[in-house]
């Protein structure tokens, strides 16, 4: 199910009479759109009374079934076992019940000033409620210091909790080294991998990582479902609810069928389009940096090399970001993190990356994705310039 593109290569949907066009999409890392696979495979169990927990009746066991082939395909992308896949309501419950549920107040946890807000607000509210947060700090280049890391885990922390790849700058952090270094010092290591599943190969059972987060809606899935890592051998965090000891206790609650059989058919469409997928967003980005390249006064935040090509953070000089994306309606961009959206002006990782006020200030993060066009970027990045012209107030 797909809606007709116009040549300018924004979507064209018809409501009665009217057709409203919408602009073109470049905010990838905050959604992804329902992949028409994906739906395909949820629309025979959106409706009909499926349970997968009513296992006493045919109904409730044909649900089950399919819940664990979901289960199967999380595992697949994660490359980990079933039995090791909690699902949860997404990456940010699902770092939740890690870092709060495998902790006791006194507990040390290390983590970085580049985490998302699920994670870095959380370890904010653990640090009120008497744990002790390590943030270890990144070099300009947006990628954690390895050594001041490694320092930090000598202290035997209870958790450490690292990032596989910025949500707001795309730059890749050397996770199955910092998991080497954990697994050294004998202590557990959580990673958020929302950004980095289906962007990068990710093998769990190589990484030794003993938790990890991700969401399905950032990988063309549906909105509300994400799944929790949770190693064989590592410990079971206390879970943050209770009732029904559905999910092996751990995460309990009915849970949504469809959602599930779509998540999984999200993953399994993930790991097979990875590298297609990649190679697609490499030729979009250098599109989109040349397309730049006529402006003077702008800079890509973080390494050029070490990052997804999916995601963007570029800085204007002598542009305030909010007011750029106000004069481009024919665009839907961000300034950041979706969940720390109106919050630029504070983000925690332009400061730790010493991204200097002004540039942090004309930050717009810029992402691409399977449904993005060459059309799309070409179109977008003209746009661009001559929207950061007119704010400069550049002679014609």
């Amino acid at each position: 199910m797909t809606h007709p593109r116009d040549r300018a290569g924004t979507l064209a949907r018809r409501s009665g009479s009217r057709v409203r066009q919408e602009p073109i999409f470049l905010d990838f890392q905050a959604t992804t759109p329902l992949d028409p696979v994906v739906l395909e495979a949820m629309l025979p169990w959106m409706s009909g009374a499926w349970n997968a927990h009513a296992i006493e009746h045919g109904m409730g066991r044909t649900a089950s079934a399919a819940v664990e082939t979901a289960r199967e395909q999380v595992a697949a992308l994660l490359g980990c076992r079933s039995s090791e896949i909690t699902f949860t309501s997404g990456a940010t419950e699902a770092s939740n019940i890690v870092l709060r549920g495998a902790t006791s107040a006194g507990d040390a946890v290390v983590t970085t000033e580049l985490e998302h807000a699920s994670v870095s607000e959380t370890a904010d509210d653990l640090e009120a409620n008497g744990r002790f947060i390590h943030r270890v700090t990144a070099s300009e280049d947006g990628i954690v210091d390895v050594a001041a890391l490694a320092e930090a885990l000598d202290s035997q922390p209870a958790l450490a909790s690292i990032t596989a790849v910025n949500s707001e700058i795309g730059t890749v952090q050397p996770i199955d080294d910092v998991a080497a270094m954990c697994a050294d010092r004998d202590v557990p290591l959580h990673s958020d991998l929302t950004q980095a599943v289906g962007r990068i190969p990710v093998k769990l059972s190589d990484w030794f990582v003993s938790y990890a987060s991700i969401s399905s809606h950032k990988i063309y899935g549906p909105q509300g479902i994400g799944a929790l890592f949770v190693a064989d051998a590592a410990a079971a965090p206390r879970p943050l609810a209770t009732g029904g000891g559905q999910e092996n206790g751990l995460r309990p609650g009915t849970l949504p069928v469809a959602s599930c059989i779509g998540f999984g058919a999200a993953c399994d469409l993930a790991r097979t389009r990875r590298e297609q997928d990649d190679a697609h967003a490499q030729t979009l980005a250098r599109m989109m940096l040349n397309g730049l390249s006529e402006l003077e006064g702008w800079q890509l935040n973080g390494s050029l090399e070490t990052r997804i090509p999916h995601n963007l953070s570029v800085a204007f000089e002598g542009v305030d970001a909010e007011m750029l994306l106000a004069s481009l309606p024919e665009l839907a961009l961000a300034t950041g993190s979706a969940c720390s959206a109106g919050s630029l002006r504070g983000s925690a990782t332009l400061r730790a990356i010493s991204v200097p006020e002004p540039l942090a200030n004309g930050t717009i993060r810029i992402g691409f994705g399977r449904t993005t066009t060459p059309e799309e970027v070409r179109t977008a990045a003209s746009l661009l310039c001559d929207r950061v012209h007119l704010l400069r107030g550049d002679a014609p």
